[in-house]
């Protein structure tokens, strides 16, 4: 397993690769649908909403997910990008309102 951390250009970008099986070739984006998995049968465990909910919070913070082949050969590269600067502003809760004088 490999990573790598870049900022510039207004966000930080964050890779990690290993030298696996790679991806399956065309299910690059299919991989971030909710109960997806890399391969249908296998024997770890899961139900398929990991990348879906990390696609999710990305999103939430006004960043980007993706993955493609690390190389010709296989391997997987996941990389985020999450924009430089100040976060989303968070939405008040009930509770909250109620505790403000």
């Amino acid at each position: 397993v490999d990573g790598d951390v870049v900022a510039g250009r207004g966000e930080m970008r964050l890779s990690v690769e290993d030298n696996g099986p790679g991806l399956p070739p065309g299910r690059e984006e299919a991989l971030f649908e909710k109960f997806t998995r890399g391969h249908s049968e296998s024997h770890l465990p899961g139900v398929g909403l990991g990348l879906a909910i990390c696609r999710a919070i990305m999103q939430a913070h006004g960043g980007r997910i993706w993955a493609e082949r690390a190389t010709p050969q296989g391997g997987a590269r996941f990389s985020l990008a999450l924009p430089l600067g100040e976060p989303p502003a968070l939405p008040a809760f009930e509770e909250d309102r109620e505790l403000q004088p």
